[in-house]
């Protein structure tokens, strides 16, 4: 399988990427803010030009059951606090589908693959956009009902008290607008899905971590992989 860089056409067949999916350092963060920032340029850019961390509480990522990558408190947080902030947050608009591309065609097919299941549709500035996370809030997992994060005009903040070793969980359903972006759907489903990668052993990966989570949260097709926000 190619290892190093994508077609700028399509990505495809990330079913059958090694499972659990890796953490990735602080470095691999970094190439994918600069890869960003030189496709789409300066001006564009909505990640400012350095490297602060978009956390604003000490916390660790690691792997965990059912889910992949998760991100795990480990100081108590208390509610109301400032978790997170949109720092790093990637924004390619309604009519920058070539820039994505070009940026996905620009990493690791590894990474293209992961860009594509964390990547989410807001509404911004009156028009929609694909955005992810360029730093460690795209490991940040789901949970509809029993989420202890929340999302506010400005920030991520606890919703609740939140002890040590707690797994921060947000509601991917109170910001993601799923379907109103057909060509990033398009691209993320061809990535992610089975039926169109011509995989016909349909047991293979069953029960897998990183598959599937976010979009039977959200009531989208499987096969993108979990959102591991993720």
């Amino acid at each position: 399988m190619e290892t190093t860089g994508t077609s700028i056409l399509n990505v495809t067949g990330c079913w059958n990427l090694d499972f659990p999916r890796p953490i990735w350092d602080q470095s691999t963060w970094v190439l994918l803010r600069e890869t960003y920032r030189d496709i789409v340029g300066l001006e564009l850019s909505s990640i400012p030009n350095h490297h602060d961390s978009g956390f604003f509480i000490p916390y660790e990522v690691h792997l965990t059951d059912g889910k992949g990558r998760g991100v795990f408190a480990t100081e108590k947080i208390t509610k109301g606090q400032k978790v997170w902030t949109e720092r790093h947050t990637a924004q390619f608009h309604e009519d920058q589908e070539e820039e994505f591309r070009s940026f996905l065609a620009a990493i690791p097919y590894e990474l293209a693959c992961d860009i594509l299941q964390w990547a989410y549709v807001q509404k911004k500035d009156g028009s929609y956009a694909a955005s992810v996370d360029l730093d460690d809030c795209s490991y940040l997992n789901h949970a509809r009902d029993g989420n202890n994060v929340v999302e506010t005009w400005d920030a991520t903040v606890a919703g609740r008290d939140i002890e040590v070793g707690e797994e921060l969980l947000t509601d991917y359903t109170s910001f993601d607008e799923d379907g109103k972006l057909i060509w990033f759907d398009d691209l993320a489903d061809l990535a992610w899905d089975k039926d169109d990668s011509g995989d016909d052993d349909e047991d293979e990966d069953e029960g897998d971590p990183d598959v599937s989570l976010f979009f039977a949260a959200t009531g989208r097709s499987e096969g993108k992989g979990d959102h591991d926000k993720m």
